[in-house]
């Protein structure tokens, strides 16, 4: 850190990201469909919570984790590789079967780590 600015900056980052993931209260679009789709599915009770609520808690860290990236890559690359990034993590919901509930809340929690990266640029 180089000044008092600096540690401002960092404040505002860290406290926005963990507002992002205590604030972000909106359900899963896809939830509904998935079970509808798959009817298997719909009984995993426990991991259709951690499927829409689990974002909230990995976008703490996305302003942790992707730091280096603004630092070194500016905001405007960093933004879009990490909203690419996004993108291919929501398409890689498609191929989902009746036994990948696990993947499924594994692709959720890797996007909200980018949300919570997105909530702090």
């Amino acid at each position: 850190m180089r000044s008092g600015n600096d540690l401002f900056s960092v404040f505002v980052i860290y406290l926005s990201s963990i507002n992002y993931g205590l604030l972000n209260t909106y359900p899963s679009a896809v939830a509904n469909s998935i079970k509808i789709i798959h009817p298997s599915l719909a009984n995993y009770i426990t991991e259709w919570d951690w499927f829409i609520n689990g974002p909230r808690l990995t976008a703490i860290l996305g302003s942790f984790i992707f730091y280096p990236i603004v630092f070194y890559f500016g905001r405007r690359f960093s933004t879009s590789l990490v909203l690419f990034i996004n993108c291919i993590l929501y398409l890689l919901i498609i191929p989902v079967n009746d036994n990948s509930m696990v993947y499924l809340i594994i692709i959720r929690l890797l996007q909200g780590v980018m949300w919570g990266f997105i909530s702090s640029v």
